[in-house]
């Protein structure tokens, strides 16, 4: 579908604050699906149909030079008392501009059809109503039932998304002949163009992050992992389905949750393997669904009490300590696939991707020394030298446990009020044969998870950051720092290493490698490469006490 002289008006405004989980309240233009920014979902929905895109924020919100908004282009308003006159400020702005129509997105809900012009989007489902406008067809004559309207709550209707593609002109002329804008319900509108100029219902899969009814399902769906080749929920079954690339990491995966079956004091902590499918062409595996945040939604968007901070930390540190016991542990077993060949192999991969000359600024900063906020940083290739080296001392001298082997925390989830914790994807290696499947070095865990508490990683991943590449291989980077940051890393360094400086500099040396061994996974996002590429020097350069506040 070609579109034309159309843009779409994303409503991130302020004008009221709301509570989308039982977690927190946050502002719209802050509103995550998961661990990533719901405006980075819908600015990139409309970016694939070329559509430009023009975020309504509140004019005293700030942090809008992150990557997550780099689609963007802004219309400040200032606090106002509805969606209607914050949409009526947004349309002095847009009129400028020389638009016919333009596509009204609330940012609570992600798009999944283009929407045609003179359209209102339903949901594809009927749902007993709640607090939303709703349609109802089994009238004599089509019926729109209000948010508001509470003797409409519990009939079965079909929602109205707040989507809807309407033509400039038609916007105007409501505003014209609507006196009272106290109407808080974008359903008036489209009452209003569906009776006076016939607008047509188009349906759609309803993603809205503000229903509880909603809100798992919309997570779900906008749920990017670079293992799975597609991640299905159902209902109910109450289990997750996640589709992997090969038979052979199926294999692994299944071997994993079998050996757990024979360790109930670890088992506690990882969902249930339902079922396994795998017929041709596919390998499946299916898993209890556990209704739990992760741990990168939580750092990255709740804004939790310094208790709550303190005891998840204090958690972690028990569920670690029992996978991996001080008094026990394999010794003689080599784990160099987890450092020294990991690390050599990436970089053979990361040579490989720069002789393709699509990564300028990374193959320069790998050849050349440069500096990041005015702090000399050597070149890649010699980090990647060095730290190989220094690798290779964890390769003979560390024990391994039957551990999980990817501690990020994406694959931490935890209701950060009973505590109660699950884990998921663990790496199940087979490097060392079926024998010793899912073994692993815990310093190797530890460091992953120090590479969120203290590299910041999820920020990166969810492009939470600002890159600027100045002249004379100068570079300015500023990442986002989650509130009470500084009280977490401390809490998380105190527990984890009690001031023991040599485990601290040998976590952060296996830390920076991971920052360095992950950049050609990352071949599709060049700002990233460099981005992880920076914090895997910086660490490195710092190793006896890394701080993330030269990117602040």
């Amino acid at each position: 579908m070609a579109y034309k002289n159309i843009c779409a008006l994303i409503l991130g405004c302020s004008f009221v604050n709301f509570r989308y989980t039982k977690y927190a309240k946050k502002k719209y233009v802050f509103l995550n699906s998961g661990a990533s920014l719901a405006i980075e979902q819908i600015a990139n929905f409309y970016k694939k149909i070329e559509i430009p895109i023009f975020l309504v924020i509140d004019n005293q919100n700030k942090n809008f030079k992150f990557k997550a908004f780099s689609n963007c282009n802004f219309i400040k308003v200032s606090r106002t008392n509805s969606i209607f006159e914050t949409l009526k400020i947004a349309l002095s702005e847009i009129e400028k501009l020389n638009f016919n129509n333009i596509i009204i997105n609330p940012i609570q809900v992600i798009p999944t059809e283009n929407l045609k012009n003179d359209s209102i989007s339903l949901s594809k489902s009927s749902l007993r109503k709640g607090r939303w406008t709703a349609i109802d067809f089994d009238s004599e004559e089509i019926k729109f039932l209000y948010r508001d309207d509470s003797s409409a709550e519990g009939k079965l209707a079909y929602p109205f998304t707040g989507r809807i593609n309407v033509q400039i002109s038609h916007l105007k002329l409501f505003f014209s002949l609507t006196m009272d804008s106290k109407f808080n319900d974008l359903g008036y509108l489209a009452s209003f163009l569906f009776e006076k100029f016939k607008y047509k219902f188009q349906y759609e899969l309803w993603l809205d992050l503000t229903h509880e009814a909603l809100f798992t399902e919309t997570k779900l769906k906008n749920i990017i992992s670079r293992e799975f080749h597609n991640i299905k929920y159902n209902k109910e079954k109450n289990s997750i389905t996640k589709e992997i690339k090969d038979q052979v990491k199926l294999n692994e995966i299944i071997h994993f949750y079998k050996k757990l079956k024979n360790n109930l004091n670890l088992q506690r902590f990882f969902p249930i393997l339902l079922e396994k499918d795998s017929p041709k062409n596919k390998a499946s595996y299916t898993l209890e669904y556990i209704p739990f945040p992760s741990l990168s939604e939580l750092f990255l968007h709740e804004n939790l009490e310094y208790h709550i901070w303190e005891k998840i930390i204090l958690k972690l540190k028990n569920i670690y300590d029992e996978i991996y016991p001080d008094s026990s542990g394999i010794e003689g077993l080599n784990s160099k696939e987890f450092f020294s060949n990991k690390l050599q192999k990436r970089n053979q991969l990361l040579i490989k991707l720069l002789s393709s000359n699509k990564y300028p600024v990374l193959e320069k900063i790998y050849l050349e020394s440069y500096k990041v906020n005015s702090i000399s940083m050597p070149p890649l290739k010699d980090s990647f030298h060095y730290i190989q080296n220094l690798l290779r001392q964890f390769d003979t001298k560390s024990r391994l446990w039957f551990g999980h082997g990817d501690l990020c925390f994406n694959n931490i989830l935890i209701d950060p009020f009973s505590l109660t914790t699950k884990l998921i994807d663990p790496k199940a290696f087979s490097s060392l044969g079926n024998k010793y499947i899912g073994f692993v070095p815990r310093n190797y865990d530890l460091a992953k998870l120090n590479h969120s508490f203290i590299g910041l990683y999820d920020s990166i991943i969810s492009n939470m950051y600002s890159l600027q590449i100045m002249e004379d291989n100068n570079i300015n980077l500023k990442i986002f720092h989650p509130q009470k940051h500084h009280f977490i890393k401390k809490v998380f360094s105190e527990v984890f290493f009690e001031n023991k400086k040599m485990l601290m500099h040998d976590i952060n040396i296996i830390t920076a490698s991971l920052f360095l061994s992950m950049l050609p996974l990352h071949s599709e996002d060049s700002n990233r490469m460099v981005v992880l590429a920076i914090l895997g020097n910086a660490i490195l350069e710092s190793s006896e006490k890394f701080s993330s506040e030269i990117f602040i």
